[in-house]
């Protein structure tokens, strides 16, 4: 299980790299993040003590994930302020 958890952590990050612009990708890194730390709260709630812990980990990634997500969105349409005119 753990061979296939690293294979799919590369994965994702081929992903994160070759489709740079598009926003999906983070948004699957962020969610696969919240399962796997949901995955050992409710598993293996002993690793939660531990220095580096996955939830000191994967709260720092999320962060990330949400930097990334801001960086990639597209700006929104500026309009000049419309003028009044008095008669």
């Amino acid at each position: 299980m753990a061979r296939a958890a690293g294979l799919a952590e590369i994965l994702l990050g081929l992903l994160l790299v070759l489709l740079r612009g598009h926003r999906w990708p983070l948004l699957l890194a962020g969610l696969l993040l919240i399962g796997l730390l949901v995955d050992v709260a409710l598993f293996s709630p002993h690793l939660l003590l531990q220095a580096f812990n996955p939830a000191s980990t994967n709260l720092a990634a999320l962060a990330l994930c949400l930097s990334a997500w801001l960086a990639e969105a597209k700006p929104a349409e500026v309009r000049p302020p419309s003028r009044m005119q008095s008669h």
